[in-house]
Parts: C-alpha cells; sequence; structure tokens
C-alpha cells in the first residue's frame, strides 16, 4: 500500500472482466499482479451485483479453457466477494456505450467515483473517459501507479 503523511492508501479499482480472465489465464501478465494486489489488501476491488454476475457468467463459460471446475469458480468468486466492497447503483440513465455488456462497468465506475476502472478494452469506454474522478487505466498502467 503506499504511504501518504503516514496513512495507507488504498485504491480502488472497477476490473473488466477482460482484466480478470487474463489473470486467471497466466501469472506472468499485469492483471496476475493486480489481482494479487487485492489478495494482499493493497487494492480494493468494487463489485455490484451485475458486475459479479458477468464474471460468473464468463468465468463459467471458459471454465475448460481456465482449467477449472465450477465449483473451484464459485470459490473463487466467493473469496475475491469476501473483501470486495460492493457497491449499489441506483442511476440508470442511459450510457453511450460502444457495447452493451461494457456498461455494469461504467455504471460501478460512476457510482463509486474516485477510482480505477481497469480494462484491455479501452476504447469501449469512451463515453466516460473524461468524467472527473475516474481514472480509465489499461492493467500495465494501474500496475505502475500501485508499484510507485
Amino acid at each position: 500500500m503506499s504511504k501518504t503523511a503516514g496513512h495507507s492508501v488504498q485504491r480502488k479499482i472497477v476490473m473488466d472482466t477482460n482484466v480478470l480472465y487474463a489473470a486467471l489465464r497466466s501469472r506472468f501478465g499485469a492483471s496476475f499482479q493486480i489481482l494479487g494486489s487485492i489478495w494482499d489488501n493493497e487494492t480494493k476491488l468494487l463489485l455490484s451485483h451485475t458486475v459479479l454476475t458477468e464474471y460468473e457468467e464468463i468465468l463459467k463459460r471458459e471454465a475448460a479453457v481456465l482449467g477449472m471446475t465450477l465449483n473451484e469458480i464459485d470459490q473463487f468468486l466467493d473469496a475475491l466477494c469476501t473483501d470486495a466492497e460492493l457497491v449499489l447503483i441506483d442511476d440508470f440513465s442511459p450510457l453511450a456505450s460502444n457495447d452493451p455488456d461494457d456498461e455494469p462497468f461504467m455504471r460501478l465506475a460512476l457510482a463509486s467515483r474516485d477510482s480505477f476502472l481497469v480494462t484491455h478494452n479501452r476504447r469501449h469506454f469512451s463515453a466516460i473517459v473524461d468524467i472527473p474522478g475516474i481514472k480509465l487505466l489499461a492493467p500495465k498502467d494501474f500496475l505502475a501507479i500501485i508499484r510507485s
């Protein structure tokens, strides 16, 4: 964790499914290191019910590729939720999204503010790129911030 004037700073992250998937596919990339920072409580994962459902859908669909059973995916997601911060979404106004599957992540970032939205597909989130309080980053760029 970073230290600021003697206080620990835990960065909050909205993690796109593609980052979580990449972390589970390979132990060698920035995505895996970000997942490690969540397990080590350096980074606080923000979740909504819709984002968690998206994680579950994609990971279970790709279970064989990930070398995991459906039960192992359930256990992994349960563990991920243990220290995550649940954010309730109450604004469902239309968003200019290139991909409707990305809207839950944009809504979560908008509801939580002062967070990082980390994705491998930054162009999908062009509708929120200029909103104050939301920092849209690729995994390697977020990793550089938490390691500095």
